[in-house]
């Protein structure tokens, strides 16, 4: 929802980005501990440092600070795959693994960095079919990325053009999401992520032009 300036409202767009993050990183971590039903705005302000009053400058509702947070995640988890660590131009298959093996450091560093990442998922995506379609839309969102790139290392001859980019881009998907859902469960050591990604560059590698 567009609002517009009022009494009180701060006019710096830069503050207000500052303020909704703030509060929206505030709701993430109460709705980790308590979950949304049992978080109240007072919960939520009182984890962000400010007054309960300041949460309606910004937000409607709760349920409307729940999509902020999982905007939040889905900005999180992007980052880690995209243009940021994407080769800019992809001239052998060694391009292409290095890639994969940026975005597998990507994501286990974002796990490492919100342990209750699993925990919002899990739980937010109870509340009703909306959350829930967006927490399932980043498979979606995340093989769209992996395909743009599969397809460009086909148009460079790196991979072989015999194969087909949708299953290429499906198996890399499904290799990253597996890794993701055993980060998510805390039991990944550090030897077995690098073990895992490099399996995923190795099954990457298969589909290489002989």
């Amino acid at each position: 929802m567009t609002r517009r300036a009022g009494p009180g409202r701060p006019a710096d767009p830069a503050l207000t980005e500052r303020r909704k993050r703030q509060i929206v990183e505030a709701a993430y971590k109460e709705f980790a501990e308590r979950g949304y039903h049992d978080t109240g705005i007072t919960e939520i302000m009182q984890s962000a440092e400010l007054g309960r009053g300041t949460f309606y400058l910004y937000f409607d509702n709760k349920r409307e600070v729940l999509d902020g947070v999982i905007d939040f995640i889905i900005e999180q988890i992007m980052a880690a795959i995209g243009a940021d660590v994407a080769p800019t131009n992809l001239s052998s298959i060694d391009d292409f693994a290095d890639y994969l093996r940026r975005v597998g450091d990507n994501l286990f560093t974002l796990l490492d960095e919100h342990p209750t990442l699993s925990t919002v998922l899990i739980r937010s995506g109870m509340i009703d079919e909306a959350v829930s379609a967006r927490i399932f839309g980043l498979a979606d969102m995340f093989t769209a990325v992996t395909t743009m790139y599969v397809a460009r290392a086909k148009q460079q001859g790196i991979l072989d053009p015999t194969f087909d980019t949708a299953a290429i881009a499906n198996a890399l998907t499904g290799f990253a999401i597996g890794g993701l859902a055993r980060g998510l469960r805390g039991n990944f050591a550090v030897d077995e992520r690098k073990t895992y990604v490099e399996t995923a560059v190795e099954l990457m590698r298969s589909f290489a032009t002989k």
